[in-house]
């Protein structure tokens, strides 16, 4: 959605649940490996982190999993993208015959 909205593009996500990083939080991992070195980590993986608690190490990242909520939220809003909570996608209707990612445009039913 990030890299969509980068590019010009209108974006809105919709997520089924009240909260955004399920993966995360609702499994309760709250750690990921970021391997050697964090300053490659992408944009999101490292909005996430935050910077105010100790990490262990350098390899094994410690999330907060409010943070986590908060941060992925904040950082698609700072990129313009929109946020449908609770909500289905159960049909898109693009314009013309063919959808495609080079359309600017789809309105999506919920």
């Amino acid at each position: 959605a990030v890299e969509l909205a980068k590019a010009g593009k209108s974006v809105v996500l919709v997520e089924r649940r009240i909260y955004l990083g399920r993966e995360v939080t609702s499994e309760y991992r709250p750690w990921f490996d970021a391997g050697n070195s964090s300053s490659d980590l992408p944009e999101i993986l490292q909005a996430c982190i935050d910077k105010n608690i100790e990490q262990p190490d350098g390899s094994r990242k410690r999330l907060l999993l409010d943070h986590v909520k908060k941060a992925l939220e904040d950082l698609l809003f700072e990129h313009g993208v929109e946020i449908l909570y609770t909500s289905n996608v159960v049909q898109l209707i693009a314009e013309g015959k063919k959808q495609s990612s080079e359309s600017n445009e789809a309105t999506v039913i919920y």
